[in-house]
């Protein structure tokens, strides 16, 4: 444990996330094209870069005016290594669009393509797109996603108590999504909005053990879901802290293509605080509730762990058809972009024929490193504790 450590905080302290910054100009068709590559930390909390680049339109589709308050397209690449128990070593590429449309107002916010690409060790590698535009003076947000994902993992069990058995078995997987939603905003900071999306999962080369839990489950399956949101977004954020609440709900029914399987639907909740404390310290309580259908397959039920909530469990090892987890984290500023994390939290999971218990509620607690980058994300080294398990964490992910 203590030399996984240190070889993550040494690779972190020595690789700095690659980003640049220039200017260039080309000519395609007679149109002239200014680019820039924008480091993410000059990205403040609207999503607008600090000093954007005025810049002629590519076939008359991109403009900016000389009086467009955020003139400009701008480009972010950022990379970094990362560490989890799931996926081993390996590195993370993600790139950012920023543009603006002649069909947009200038009270919309900037559009948004990103493209992110990650490989490890483990063989796991995955490739994601996804989008967002602001229309309408930012009454209309529209975001869609395509990802593709190769990856091995392991099961321990779909009950409480064969998870906590010790034993556990390796497989594949492959998953596709895609995904689109609309929202359109009521007021300030509520919105409401309808989404789909297409599911698509396959596993193989399992274990003996892996082959015994799965044994009369589908290895694999394709579905698509409907579903409608309400998300309430009052934070506010300056360069060391945030301040306000934040909630999303959304149910979604889904029906499946492939095998007999009843159509199922699954409900989410998640409710975020953030208070200001002293100078630089922000404290942040996060309670996340997952519902699904009894019907729905083991692959697409709620899974405990991973590198954001419930951080010290391998991600899958505790499955069920419901999932209630609550964290409190302390951040304290400490210099530049450089920050301290404390957390302390509870989960559990729990199905119709394995039912809740206080014995099955399971305790996360850890500190860690950051170094924020702008209001996206943060370059982060977990070290993270859970009853009868423990993991190290590094890599580039959201703010929380």
């Amino acid at each position: 444990m203590l030399l996984r450590v240190l070889a993550v905080v040494a690779l972190m302290l020595t690789i700095s996330p690659t980003y640049a910054q220039s200017d260039s100009s080309m000519l395609i068709g007679g149109d002239t094209l200014t680019y820039r590559y924008v480091p993410v930390d000059r990205i403040p909390i609207g999503g607008e870069p600090s000093d954007g680049a005025s810049g002629r339109s590519i076939l008359d589709y991109l403009t900016f005016g000389d009086d467009d308050p955020n003139p400009g397209v701008s480009f972010t690449v950022i990379g970094s290594p990362y560490y989890t128990e799931e996926r081993g070593w390996g590195i993370a590429l993600a790139g950012d669009m920023r543009y603006r449309t002649k069909r947009m107002s200038r009270e919309d916010s900037p559009s948004l393509l990103r493209l992110k690409l990650s490989a490890s060790l483990k063989a796991y590698y995955s490739a994601q797109l996804m989008g967002e535009n602001w229309l309408g003076g930012n009454r209309h947000r529209v975001r869609y996603e395509a990802s593709f994902a190769s990856m091995p993992g392991y099961v321990w069990g779909l009950n409480f108590s064969e998870a906590t058995s010790g034993r556990r078995g390796g497989y594949n997987s492959e998953n596709i999504v895609v995904a689109g939603s609309y929202a359109l905003r009521l007021a300030s900071d509520l919105m409401v909005g309808v989404h789909a999306d297409y599911h698509h999962v396959a596993t193989f080369d399992l274990s003996d053990w892996a082959a015994e839990v799965l044994s009369g489950e589908v290895l694999s399956l394709a579905a698509l879901g409907v579903g409608v949101d309400i998300e309430y977004d009052a934070r506010r954020a300056d360069a060391t802290t945030t301040r306000g609440l934040y909630f999303v709900g959304a149910y979604t029914l889904r029906h499946y293509l492939s095998g007999n399987i009843p159509m199922g639907h699954n409900v989410t909740l998640q409710l975020d605080y953030y208070l200001p404390l002293w100078r630089g310290a922000t404290l942040l309580f996060d309670l996340y509730g997952e519902y699904n259908s009894a019907e729905t397959p083991w692959m697409l039920r709620a899974k405990l762990g991973g590198d954001m909530r419930m951080r010290g469990y391998y991600l899958g090892r505790y499955i069920g058809d419901n999932m209630v987890a609550t964290q409190v984290e302390l951040s304290q500023h400490i210099w530049q972009g450089l920050a301290l994390a404390a957390w302390g939290g509870a989960g559990t999971i729990f199905s119709r024929d394995d039912s809740f218990a206080w014995r099955k509620v399971l305790p996360t607690y850890g500190l860690g490193l950051r170094w924020r980058l702008g209001s996206e994300g943060a370059l982060k080294i977990d070290v993270a504790f859970g009853r009868g398990s423990n993991a190290v964490i590094a890599g580039f992910s959201g703010v929380f």
